[in-house]
């Protein structure tokens, strides 16, 4: 089997297996989010001494969650336009039937985007879809807008203060070593058929 029916054949049917993982990790990563969060957020709010220095606590321990779950949502989602972006460059070779094709650069791109993990998005396209298009947006906006609400109400003690900046240490280290940092975003090639999926 020459390499290019490898890459039609064997190599395409292994794509699409690594879709529907990635597709089947994203979709319990944002059910599993939605589920917390929102039992969290109700469990916080329904308190009768809500605004209290505890819910304040909850709702602090509730933002670093909501990051976890986006980090992952956004490693995820990734995977998904990784190997998409493979397979569609598969298929237009495939379907233009050109003899003339240059089948080295999918290679290529197999090289860069499965084996050495390259990003084919930027960091901030990646945080755009989770934040605006996967649904965390709804989750910052309400977790932001109770945060203020329980600062304005809550008399603020320097151990109040400390939790805060714990949860924003946490949340802050979670971006940079989660994302930024990890092998998912070290290096970044991007592809106009990403963005297009995007």
């Amino acid at each position: 089997m020459n390499p290019q029916e490898w890459l039609q054949t064997t190599y395409y049917s292994y794509l699409g297996n690594q879709i529907n993982t990635s597709m089947t990790y994203l979709h319990s990563t944002v059910n599993w989010a939605n589920t917390l969060l929102s039992l969290g957020m109700a469990l916080v709010v329904s308190s009768t001494t809500f605004p209290d220095p505890f819910g304040l606590i909850g709702l602090l321990f509730i933002f670093t969650i909501m990051n976890h779950f986006a980090i992952r949502t956004a490693k995820a989602y990734l995977n998904v336009i990784r190997f998409s972006t493979l397979q569609k460059h598969i298929l237009k070779l495939s379907v233009e039937e050109d003899p003339e094709a240059d089948w080295s650069g999918i290679k290529e791109k197999a090289m860069q985007y499965d084996y050495d993990w390259t990003s084919p998005l930027t960091m901030r396209d990646l945080l755009y879809k989770v934040v605006m298009e996967l649904g965390f947006m709804y989750y910052y906006l309400i977790i932001v807008i109770l945060l203020i609400y329980s600062y304005i109400y809550v008399e603020v003690s320097p151990e109040l203060l400390g939790v805060t900046g714990i949860a924003a240490i946490l949340s802050f280290l979670e971006l940079w070593f989660g994302l930024k940092r990890s092998l998912y975003m070290r290096k970044v090639v991007l592809d106009p058929l990403a963005k297009e999926k995007r």
